[in-house]
């Protein structure tokens, strides 16, 4: 199987097989989980010339999601280290304490997903306010040793 374009520089487009992929700067449109459109200048891809399919390498998803976080306040992956290391917080002690599924902080840390805007000020708040992380992290929130007897 090709990778390459015989005589033109590109890759051979993925969707289509026929079209070739070439290299173009210009602004990329995407959605938020919440559903804002956000249009993000300036993002080095690659499109179909045949089908117009866009590809956005690593470099350029990092660039889009870096923009995301900044016009929605998102936290950033370097926040989210400083987080776990503010409270010295291995992925699942965090994931435990905040209420969420498993592998969600490996997720945001590496993968495509990002931290909802919701998150990022909880999180944030537990940052700024020690005492207030300390009660979620002493209180089992799982169980129900509340039982109020009748």
């Amino acid at each position: 199987m090709k990778t390459k374009a015989s005589k033109t520089k590109g890759h051979v487009c993925f969707e289509c097989d026929g079209g070739i992929l070439l290299p173009v700067r210009e602004p990329f449109t995407t959605r938020t989980s919440e559903g804002l459109e956000i249009i993000v200048p300036e993002v080095n891809m690659e499109r179909c010339d045949k089908c117009g399919e866009t590809v956005l390498s690593g470099e350029a998803s990092a660039y889009v999601n870096d923009y995301i976080n900044q016009v929605t306040s998102r936290l950033s992956k370097a926040e989210l280290k400083a987080f776990l290391d503010q409270y010295n917080l291995t992925h699942r002690e965090a994931e435990q304490i905040l209420g969420l599924g498993e592998k969600m902080i490996g997720r945001w840390l590496k993968g495509p997903f990002q931290v909802s805007a919701s998150i990022s000020n909880y999180i944030r708040v537990l940052i700024a306010d020690p005492l207030a992380f300390e009660i979620l992290r002493t209180r089992n929130w799982n169980h129900d040793h509340h039982r109020i007897a009748s």
